[in-house]
C-alpha cells in the first residue's frame, strides 16, 4: 500500500481507501466489518502503535452506524480504545486527511497531498512528436526515445 520507509510524521493524517484519489494509499482490497471489529496500527518492526476495538452498539455513537456520516475520534492523541473519545463526524462522509472537529475560529485546514516523490529518477521524451493527453495509456518502455534522469523539481 506504500514504499517501504515511509514515514508518517506525529500529527500528520494517512487515508487509505478502496479507491484512492492522489495523496491517499490503496486500494485497501479489504472489509471493515459493519458491525465492529478491532483494528491496529503496527509499524515497520511489528510494534503495535495504536488500537482500536469499535462496535455499532452502544456504548459507541450510533449515527456513525450506515448513515454516511463516519465515526471520528475528538482529540487526535487521546486513547483511541476509549469509547467516549469518538463521536459522529459532522460532516456526511467524514473529513478525510484533515482534523476531525477544529476548534472553533481556526482557519480551514490546509493538507498537502504529495502527487510525486521529488527525488526519485524520472523518464522523459526529448525527441519525435509532441504527445498528446492520450500518450499515458500506452507502455512506453524503457531504451529507445526515452531517458531518464533525476526529477525537475529536485
Amino acid at each position: 500500500m506504500h514504499d517501504a520507509g515511509t514515514i508518517i510524521n506525529p500529527g500528520a493524517y494517512v487515508v487509505v481507501a478502496k479507491t484512492p484519489v492522489a495523496g491517499q494509499w490503496g486500494p485497501f482490497t479489504g472489509s471493515i466489518d459493519n458491525g465492529g471489529q478491532r483494528l491496529r496500527l503496527i509499524n515497520h518492526a511489528g510494534r503495535l502503535m495504536d488500537e482500536l476495538d469499535f462496535g455499532d452498539d452502544a456504548p459507541w455513537p450510533a449515527g456513525a452506524d450506515g448513515s454516511g456520516f463516519t465515526l471520528a475520534k475528538l482529540q487526535p492523541y487521546t486513547d483511541s480504545g476509549r469509547h467516549a473519545n469518538w463521536s459522529v463526524s459532522t460532516q456526511n462522509g467524514g473529513t478525510p486527511g484533515t482534523v476531525n472537529f477544529p476548534p472553533p475560529g481556526a482557519p480551514p485546514p490546509v493538507t498537502t497531498v504529495p502527487v510525486f516523490a521529488l527525488n526519485k529518477a524520472w523518464r522523459y521524451n526529448q525527441s519525435g512528436p509532441a504527445y498528446d493527453a492520450t500518450w499515458a495509456l500506452t507502455a512506453h518502455s524503457v531504451g529507445g526515445n526515452w531517458a531518464s534522469g533525476p526529477g525537475a523539481l529536485a
